[in-house]
């Protein structure tokens, strides 16, 4: 299989994941610490959430690129409207038995839940430090992760077919092209790991 399009936004997200990795080392990855918080879980959050921000701004371009959206709410609309099976996909890690659907019941008015926590760490940590926790670290990486995957079947629907690079053309692909060794997070839908 031919490499996929290069993208630094799937680098930082594996810079991300080592970092959840090497949190693992002081705290299980369980659901038992799933409050436990620190500022190593503050800054795997905002740079997650902020990465993710960036990227759900640019899938919205490549959906609709005369509807200009700025804000998690913006986002949700479009992404509603043009490509729904997106709120459905889940992330795994295997390893410790974990599942993740960070984008499952986000609500019209705010964001899921990790990233209303996201912003009041953001914004108000003297007073919401405990949001900077574990679950939300988790749940900001899966985010990123689907983002990502999602981020470059976009591009193909979008331009791939007109540039001279691969772009992957289903889920399955693009999970394919990009492997899984040494990876934490899986998505959640055992077909797309079936190699042909």
């Amino acid at each position: 299989m031919e490499k996929p399009y290069e993208s630094t936004h799937w680098n930082y997200y594996l810079a991300l994941e080592e970092d959840l990795r090497d949190v693992s080392r002081y705290v299980e990855l369980s659901e038992a610490n799933y409050g436990t918080y620190s500022i190593e879980f503050a800054h795997i959050i905002l740079a997650a959430a902020s990465e993710t921000d960036v990227l759900l701004k640019q899938i919205c371009e490549l959906i609709d690129s005369n509807r200009k959206v700025s804000a998690i709410n913006g986002y949700r609309s479009v992404i509603a409207e043009n490509h729904k099976q997106f709120f459905e996909h889940g992330a795994v890690i295997e390893r410790y038995g974990l599942s993740f659907k960070p984008w499952e019941n986000w609500p019209e008015e705010e964001g899921p839940e990790w990233w209303v926590g996201y912003n009041k760490v953001k914004h108000h940590r003297s007073t919401h430090f405990e949001k900077a926790n574990l679950h939300n670290a988790l749940q900001a990486v899966a985010a990123l992760f689907i983002t990502n995957l999602e981020f470059m079947l976009q591009q193909r629907e979008s331009y791939g077919k007109k540039m001279d690079v691969y772009f992957p053309s289903s889920m399955r692909d693009v999970v394919q092209a990009l492997g899984t060794q040494g990876r934490l997070f899986k998505l959640d839908d055992p077909f797309a790991y079936f190699y042909e």
